[in-house]
């Protein structure tokens, strides 16, 4: 799949956080976008991949968790333990 380029003169600029996990401890680095309803998955190292409406990304993999967005309410990351989404705290 080829990925977009995308001009960030008029748009806001994404926010991302990353998370570095001892090894075998990610499962599955997946999102969903609340504004598009897209869900998306990192499935190997540096697997850069944007919803639909481009306002959020996940990264890394199983190796590393990346993930960025216009604005947090826009994300919500998957839970393993839960099987199901959940909001993302600004901490």
């Amino acid at each position: 799949m080829k990925k977009k380029k995308s001009s960030t003169s008029s748009k806001k600029k994404i926010k991302a956080k990353m998370t570095q996990a001892p090894q075998g401890s990610i499962l599955i680095n997946r999102a969903k976008c609340t504004k598009c309803d897209s869900i998306i998955e990192s499935k190997s190292v540096h697997d850069f991949v944007e919803c639909k409406c481009g306002r959020i990304f996940v990264d890394g993999g199983l190796t590393y968790q990346r993930f960025g967005f216009k604005e947090i309410s826009d994300l919500l990351i998957w839970n393993c333990a839960t099987n199901d989404f959940e909001k993302v705290t600004n901490n």
